[in-house]
């Protein structure tokens, strides 16, 4: 029973499938609006917003859904693509009385609204290639902690190059050094 908790558990692999179908959704609109970008910006026009933010928006989507899908830089895009979504749900859907399900509805944008932002709030997890970047502090078991609750004999990975984090832990055998 203990491993079937453990397995479903894994916050990582978590992570790593919400971020792999966040990028799904947004590298594919995103190139759309890239593709047919004469279309996006009479699109954003008719709603009343500028070309700039047209262009803005399809490379948000599109640059931050490989952000997403690569695991680097997750704050920085989960927070614009949730912005982006934030705008889309009130404008598109619930500014206009779009019901909550149905065509034309706003439950998939606001779905992708709290996707991301479980992004920006829980990070990348361990599979990602900011896996270990911490800003500084220390990396256990795929979440990152302040470095005073690192404690001695818990096992912590790399969190900056040299082998060693924050807690001056050797991140191999886990022993302070």
């Amino acid at each position: 029973m203990r491993s079937l908790h453990k397995m479903c558990a894994n916050r990582s692999l978590g992570l790593l499938l919400l971020r792999l179908a966040l990028a799904a959704v947004f590298i594919s609109a995103g190139w759309e609006k890239i593709q047919n970008m004469p279309a996006t910006v009479s699109a954003f026009g008719s709603m009343g917003f500028p070309a700039p933010l047209a262009y803005l928006t399809a490379w948000v989507e599109f640059l931050g859904g490989i952000s997403l899908l690569l695991g680097f830089w997750t704050c920085v895009s989960g927070s614009l693509l949730a912005i982006v979504m934030l705008v889309a749900t009130y404008v598109l859907k619930v500014k206009v009385g779009a019901g909550f399900s149905g065509p034309g509805g706003y439950e998939f944008t606001l779905t992708l609204l709290a996707a991301t932002l479980c992004v920006v709030f829980a990070g990348p997890g361990r599979y990602a290639l900011a896996r270990g970047c911490c800003g500084g502090k220390c990396m256990v078991g795929g979440e990152c902690k302040p470095c005073g609750e690192c404690k001695p004999g818990e096992k912590c990975e790399p969190c900056e190059s040299g082998g060693k984090n924050c807690c001056g832990m050797n991140c191999e055998s886990g022993e302070k050094k």
